[in-house]
């Protein structure tokens, strides 16, 4: 992720886009705010009931014991890759199967600070809360604050659970757990198959009475965020797959996201969690750096109901604004041996979307329906036939972005 709520979070072809971009800025009000990340305080929304339409999800429970192949996948900006990018992601077998994403805001960079370290932070502490330690496995150091105007394109990434990797490197991890309980539930705004929760996510909950509940996604956000003290910001997405349970739980501050696949069909899907269009919710060091920031009672919650044979997708947003879901669908796994290299085909497909112009991306569609596009003379510049009918130009084109993605099976122990 770039800087926050801004038109520079998204690295189009400066031609062809450059006044939509700017007419994006007046529209959205939000200026750099690397150094100065409240300046959304004014915009600063909170959802509420009134936003969603209640619907009660309930599943037949799995006696069956299930295990967890977790395997991820990353492939930095192209003009960020020295560094390695600013998505981070965490797997864990400690204890319970967990794992997370994290999008560190690049803006940051304007100000001599490399925006991997919080969110690489963040994921560390997250790994560590689940896992009962100080400090997890340790991760490398972030080099020094990335230049601004001479980035270079060689591929190097980092992840929680090992040293500096190559750019599109993974992790593969496996887990059994025992079986019970059923129904599943979510609290968040309407998803993307049309589905609402049975309740909203509560808001202003005291962030000491989360880090002393019972271990789970949101108490590790609550942990992460309260640790990480450092100049930075960061979406994040923590999953977990309790110990004795089939239940996978998630709790997501941001527009990360992540999806679930029975039998090559959608079955949920969670929504971003944004103050408005291009701008998420997002943990920040304050008021150490900062003099706001979104915090881990504002996250969404999630808890579903898993059988054998089911497949989640947990990505930041470079996954989800560059592939559509049904484009997913063909690149499941089939099996858990086949979950490194699903993680792999993903992420290379949303990377090809990403450098397609004429792509009709998610984030471009959903930039069309918030009523923005590209100025008349360039809708002149680019009308054309197509099926008979004289068209005008439009938005259109992929969103250069970190990119991970992390891919589980869920499989009979």
């Amino acid at each position: 992720m770039t800087l926050a709520c801004s038109s520079d979070r998204i690295v189009a072809r400066a031609g062809q886009r450059a006044t939509f971009w700017q007419q994006r800025r007046v529209y959205a009000k939000a200026s750099a705010r690397a150094t100065k990340y409240a300046a959304r305080t004014a915009l600063t929304g909170r959802v509420t009931a009134s936003q969603a339409t209640e619907r009660t999800h309930v599943q037949k429970a799995s006696s069956t014991s299930l295990r967890l192949s977790v395997a991820a996948h990353e492939i930095p900006h192209p003009a960020k890759a020295s560094y390695g990018g600013e998505d981070a992601f965490f797997i864990s077998q400690q204890g319970s199967t967990s794992f997370g994403v994290a999008d560190g805001v690049g803006g940051w960079a304007n100000s001599g600070i490399n925006p991997a370290e919080y969110s690489k932070s963040l994921m560390r502490e997250a790994k560590a809360h689940f896992e009962g330690t100080a400090e997890a496995a340790t991760l490398a150091e972030p080099p020094a604050a990335p230049s601004t105007s001479s980035e270079t394109s060689n591929a190097a990434s980092t992840a929680s659970e090992a040293a500096p990797r190559a750019a599109g490197s993974g992790e593969l991890h496996l887990a059994s757990r025992d079986a019970f309980g059923s129904g599943v539930s979510a609290s968040q705004p309407a998803d993307a198959t049309g589905n609402s929760p049975t309740t909203m996510p509560q808001i202003g909950r005291d962030a000491d009475d989360l880090a002393a509940a019972p271990r789970s996604p949101r108490t590790a956000l609550a942990a992460a965020h309260k640790a990480t003290k450092q100049p930075g910001s960061s979406t994040a997405l923590v999953l977990q797959f309790p110990e004795g349970s089939n239940t996978i739980k998630a709790s997501n501050l941001g527009d990360s996201g992540f999806a679930l696949f029975r039998n090559k069909e959608l079955i949920f899907q969670s929504s971003p969690l944004q103050h408005f269009f291009d701008c998420p919710y997002q943990f920040a060091a304050c008021p150490d750096f900062t003099d706001d920031t979104d915090r881990a009672e504002d996250a969404v919650n999630y808890e579903l109901e898993l059988q054998s044979g089911d497949v989640i997708v947990a990505a930041t947003d470079g996954l989800w604004d560059n592939l559509h879901t049904e484009e997913l669908l063909p690149l499941l796994p089939a099996s858990e041996d086949a979950v490194q290299e699903a993680a792999h085909q993903i992420a290379a497909a949303a990377s090809s979307n990403a450098y397609n112009e004429q792509y009709p991306s998610p984030y471009t569609v959903q930039a069309l329906r918030q009523g923005m596009d590209l100025p008349w003379w360039q809708k002149l510049a680019g009308i054309r036939f197509k099926d008979g009918k004289l068209q005008l130009a439009q938005l259109t084109g992929g969103k250069l972005d970190d990119i991970t993605v992390v891919v589980a099976f869920a499989a009979a122990a």
